[in-house]
């Protein structure tokens, strides 16, 4: 279901790194003979020293051996009814076949005679099963069969816990390998949730497991890696080696295993001269041990060619390596397609890197049809569907690299427009592969890492496709860029929107949603307690141990099954969770309101700024270099507005009004109503308060200045899709007009202001707010003087738990706080309310994960607080703030905060705003003329008192 079939596990990375994939580590686990007591004849101790001879040869590598020596011992168990040893031997044989011949299809034969004898013989919970689940579980990810691994080690994970509770030895062992699988797929965080599990048992249960708990050190070393924190990865690393050293001495194989993941990952860290010794060390101890043909070496020489490759340039010596891994892979693993996929595409990066193109290319295309099972045209100009390419993350790398190549070639040496056409098809195949690997992730942070990673991808071929405009004339390519931009804009905040719209259309049983909802509230609290326990500890084992920690997995694991199971049971809801299309241009230009609108869609890339302009009569689109300046000047900007410096403020507006809009200025002056679609930095900038024409050096008068703001209504959008998805929304509106408000006020009664101490050891302020409630009660007589039900809820009563059990019921919905922008850990950004059954100032929060589980139905969320639409900036995705939560829950507009605001100049901005709005005016032209109010008093011309709120929604 969530899987797409073709994607591979690389077998040397899910099945030999880890300790407890392979029988020896399982059956010192599941006990050696179930616990019976007996006696043994010769023959059984010979069935003994046959298993313990297969472990052994198992863990060598000598598969076919091992298979051999576990046929035997198990042949002798059953003569003699050893049933527990007889299946422990028979998975032994089944696994090591598999390992040495590739045979699925018999492994799954004899596992499945297994469970039916296991369970025949001792019973449907004994340990035979659930080790039997365990091993298929393993062969199943190394064939790309997801669903069925994860049902595996779900059923195993079950009758363990049933059998010996949620910390067993067993447990630890599944868990494990649970995230192994999850790591191959990127899938980082989930992977650690299943390796902090592990570790934790290992920590907390008493046992002789030392290896065990170094190995899954390793693996989570592995999965921070992935995620590009370097430190936590080598942290693990080192504590994997030391333990390995003391337990199986300086020459053992997981030893040399951890040399070489630390060499790797000073290669990744650009840290080439501190990888040196590791990598060379790792291939002497391998080449001592096993010989310099063993499939032991395939990695280690892949290593040290990225090694040549990237950081010393020695592409001679970069070749001979990759060369000797792949003669290795070809001659003794000629199934290992990844592998060769891999190999091949670095070796084509040596000849990339010097110009040789069209060498560069046949490696890639070796790559590709490694990479495409049924695939072997050596023609580079023909390439797979993406349908039919398995490890999806490596043939996407192997697919940009090849347009790249193409695109040089064209650029450098032929301006043929077939190899610019060859560019482009070959990119639109990689962002394709890009789409699919999006849909495999399960958590929002795996979305995240991997979208962030990718934005250049996009720039990439808008900049072909446009290119492709201008030599060809053809509209298509114009309306093809439009489309990849609008594909790199907050395509995870898409996806669970998406995903939230599915469940509620989909006939998924309302008992069934409330069950989600309770998962996913507990999930967001214990998420909140253990990024303040990360933030707040040092000692990451003290932390592994915690309550928390195990608390939020068994809740993780919770809602995952329960995803699991509606996805299962209600197919439509799949179906319409990953029908994710962007939108076109006709159907946006359908909805625009009217011929005085105009859309204005950003695409910031490293080299190039793109603006695409759309209304109902026309499109078109602006490119130029982005400027060596812009991120100066947008910085500049902000702080110059939050300091109050004229000087800085007056030069960068003018700077950037000139970068930003003067390029686009004839196509757009006409039109009275923006809706902006920023991207990257430029989700920092309040266009409003950008300057058309440059001021006096030495005007003070800001009243005067010729700001945007003063000629168009502004609002703003994450992307086209969703702006268009809020218009064809079917939510259920409030079935009449009505306001809320909450003002907490913060009142202390003496003068010195409360503090909250942070877990960062921060001063969280509570300072009063006491205009916060004559800015509710003001807007509440406004209300009052339209006909409006309002409902304005002051001081101590304004607390956390009245907030979400009122506010879905309101189409108006005003929060008068204080309001905090955690940029290192977005989840911890927070409004403040008053804490229930306290004395002031105590505070409670709502943190932003908390907000993605409300139900709203509200037309408009006012956040009138500090820094509400700040967050963790991702490329491409936009601002991870609390204005995202409230978008996600339900509210079709969301007015926000971009720096901290005066609550006495956000009380009167406020109150004039909701006048226009009750007087019929749109939410932009109403806070377009609460600003022009501002302005024209010059005690609040300065952009700092009106510009940083902005309006989100349609």
């Amino acid at each position: 279901m969530r899987w797409v079939a073709h994607i591979y596990v690389f077998f040397g990375l899910c099945l030999c790194t880890c300790l407890s994939a392979n029988p020896a580590a399982w059956q010192g686990l599941y006990g050696s003979d179930g616990g019976k007591a007996a006696e043994d004849s010769t023959a059984i101790a010979m069935a003994r020293g046959w298993k313990l001879k297969a472990e052994k040869l198992c863990i060598a590598g000598s598969y076919d051996s091992s298979a051999y020596y576990y046929a035997r011992a198990s042949a002798l168990f059953e003569e003699s009814s050893h049933w527990y040893l007889n299946i422990i031997s028979g998975n032994g044989y089944h696994l090591s076949r598999f390992l040495h011949r590739k045979d699925a299809e018999h492994a799954f034969e004899g596992l499945q005679k297994n469970l039916h004898l296991a369970t025949e013989k001792l019973g449907r919970e004994s340990d035979a099963v659930a080790y039997t689940y365990h091993v298929k579980g393993i062969i199943s990810a190394a064939i790309s069969a997801y669903d069925d691994a994860i049902e595996a080690y779900t059923l195993a994970i079950e009758l363990l816990t049933s059998r010996y509770g949620r910390h067993h030895l067993k447990l630890a062992s599944v868990y494990n390998d649970f995230g192994l699988l999850y790591k191959s797929q990127g899938e980082y965080e989930l992977a650690l949730d299943y390796f902090h599990q592990a570790i934790y048992i290992y920590l907390n249960v008493p046992n002789d497991k030392q290896v065990l708990l170094a190995n899954a050190y390793g693996n989570a070393g592995l999965a921070e890696k992935g995620r590009n924190n370097y430190g936590e990865a080598r942290e693990y690393y080192h504590k994997a080696l030391e333990i390995f050293k003391v337990q199986l001495g300086e020459r053992h194989e997981k030893v040399i295993h951890s040399y070489h993941n630390l060499g790797n990952l000073y290669i990744t860290d650009k840290d080439y001269d501190q990888a040196i010794p590791y990598l060379e060390k790792t291939r002497e101890l391998l080449m001592e041990k096993y010989g310099a043909q063993s499939t032991k070496l395939i990695k280690i020489y892949s290593s040290l060619g990225n090694l040549y490759n990237l950081g010393l340039k020695d592409y001679d010596k970069a070749f001979r390596n990759y060369r000797r891994a792949a003669d290795i892979v070809r001659d003794k693993q000629p199934r290992n397609r990844e592998r060769l996929g891999y190999i091949y595409r670095k070796t084509g990066h040596i000849f990339g890197k010097q110009e040789k193109y069209d060498k560069a290319l046949e490696y890639y295309q070796q790559s590709i049809i490694a990479l495409a099972p049924g695939f072997d045209d050596p023609d580079i100009t023909v390439n797979p569907e993406p349908e039919r390419m398995i490890r999806l993350r490596s043939a996407q790398l192997t697919l940009k690299a090849k347009a790249l190549c193409f695109e040089k070639i064209y650029q450098d040496r032929t301006n043929d427009l077939k190899d610019l056409e060859l560019s482009f098809a070959t990119r639109k195949i990689s962002i394709e592969l890009i789409d699919m690997i999006l849909m495999n992730y399960q958590q929002e942070s795996s979305k995240l890492d991997y979208i962030n990673k990718k934005k250049r991808n996009y720039e990439k071929i808008i900049g072909i496709a446009l290119e492709l405009f201008k030599r060809t004339g053809k509209p298509i390519y114009h309306e093809l860029a439009f489309g990849f931009a609008e594909k790199s804009k907050a395509n995870v905040l898409l996806s669970i929107i998406q995903e939230s719209e599915a469940r509620n259309f989909s006939g998924i049983p309302e008992s069934l949603l409330e069950t989600g909802k309770q998962l996913a509230e507990q999930r967001a609290r214990f998420e909140n307690e253990m990024a303040l326990a990360i933030a707040g500890k040092e000692n990451k084992d003290s932390l592994l141990a915690s309550h928390i920690q195990d608390s939020l997995f068994r809740i993780k694991r919770s809602y995952e099954q329960w995803m699991e199971h509606i996805e299962t049971r209600h197919p439509e809801y799949y179906e319409l969770k990953h029908n994710k299309k962007t939108v076109g241009i006709e159907a946006l230009r359908s909805l625009l309101p009217d011929r005085q609108t105009v859309m204005v869609n950003y695409f910031k890339g490293v080299d190039s700024l793109y603006i695409f302009l759309l209304s109902q009569h026309d499109f078109r689109v602006v490119a130029f270099p982005s400027p060596d300046s812009l991120d100066h000047h947008i910085k500049q900007l902000v702080r110059s507005i939050k300091r109050h410096s004229s000087k800085g403020y007056r030069q960068s507006a003018q700077v950037l009004y000139n970068h930003l809009i003067e390029p686009a200025t004839s196509f757009l002056d006409p039109y009275e109503k923006w809706i902006i679609l920023p991207d990257g930095l430029l989700n920092h900038v309040p266009f409003e308060a950008l300057i058309r024409h440059k001021p006096h050096p030495q005007s003070k008068d800001f009243n005067k200045l010729d700001y945007l703001i003063l000629h168009h209504d502004i609002s703003y959008h994450y992307s086209a899709t969703l702006w268009y998805k809020s218009h064809q929304s079917v939510r259920p509106a409030p079935p009449f007009q009505n306001f809320i408000a909450f003002a907490p006020g913060f009142e202390t009664g003496s003068g010195d202001p409360p503090v909250l101490l942070t877990a960062r050891g921060n001063r969280d302020e509570l300072t009063p707010l006491p205009h916060t409630a004559t800015e509710v009660s003001s807007i509440g007589r406004v209300m009052k003087e339209h006909g409006i039900e309002h409902h304005i809820v002051i001081g101590e009563e304004a607390t956390k738990q009245q907030f979400k059990s009122l506010a879905g019921q309101y189409k108006y919905v005003h929060l008068a706080t204080h309001g905090w922008a955690d940029r290192e850990m977005p989840k911890l950004s927070k409004l403040a309310f008053a804490a229930p059954g306290k004395q002031a100032p105590a505070a409670d929060f709502l943190y932003a994960n908390e907000t993605y589980n409300l139900s709203l139905k509200a037309d408009l969320v006012v956040l009138s607080s500090c820094k509400s639409g700040l967050g963790k900036l991702i490329s491409g995705e936009g601002m991870l703030s609390l204005s995202r939560g409230f978008l996600y829950a339900g509210a079709n507009n969301i007015l926000y905060s971009l720096w901290e605001v005066n609550d006495r100049f956000t009380a009167d901005m406020m109150v004039i705003f909701y006048r226009h709005v009750m007087n019929g005016n749109s939410y932009a032209k109403a806070l377009r003329k609460a600003k022009l109010e501002m302005i024209r008093d010059p005690q609040t011309a300065f952009p700092h008192k009106w510009s940083g709120f902005i309006l989100l929604g349609k």
